[in-house]
């Protein structure tokens, strides 16, 4: 399944990242608000799960070892990286980013493109894929997966599907599998 890893866990990464630039157990623990003894026990941990001494210690002084500073630069861009994957998660929940699939009927390219601008305006984050669907079909591709979100002319599965109206005087409506995790975004309907 790839390459295996050790149980080096974010944790033990952002305790390592406070004493490197502390380069000193006790003002670490401090900021990091746990004991001292502790901390040098998951540093100890740390240095034992990754095969490598990350500092020379002695009664007065802390300092890197190459290895360390290696260690140092990469753990910053792995708690970066860390950030970037939780916010990404998070815009993910709110439907602010990934792929809207997008059931258009036949004769509404025109009104559903200025929807999808202003979508666009909303949530450039959000890739759109638009794609001819007769309207008949569109409530059979929403309940199977295949389009997110549907601008067709009724009838409609409502029971299924949450619907609104669009526009009354083309008889205009969108719909949409209730799982859909970006419908509480606003972005369509």
């Amino acid at each position: 399944m790839g390459i295996e890893y050790g149980p080096v866990e974010l944790r033990h990464v952002r305790y390592f990242i406070a004493v490197a630039e502390y380069l000193n157990f006790s003002k670490a623990a401090q900021q990091l608000h746990i004991a001292q003894p502790p901390l040098s026990r998951q540093i100890r941990q740390l240095e034992e799960d990754l095969g490598v001494t990350l500092f020379l210690r002695n009664k007065r002084s802390v300092a890197l070892t190459k290895a360390g500073q290696i260690f140092l630069d990469e753990a910053r861009k792995l708690i970066v990286q860390a950030g970037h994957a939780m916010e990404a998660a998070r815009h993910a929940q709110k439907g602010e980013c990934g792929v809207v699939r997008i059931g258009i009927a036949s004769g509404l390219g025109g009104v559903v493109s200025r929807v999808v601008f202003e979508h666009r305006k909303r949530l450039p984050a959000v890739e759109i894929e638009c794609r001819d669907v007769f309207s008949s079909l569109q409530n059979d591709a929403l309940r199977k997966g295949e389009i997110d979100i549907g601008f067709l002319r009724p009838p409609l599965d409502q029971l299924n599907l949450d619907c609104a109206r669009y526009s009354s005087k083309r008889n205009l409506s969108s719909s949409w599998p209730e799982r859909t995790a970006w419908r509480n975004a606003g972005s369509f309907g």
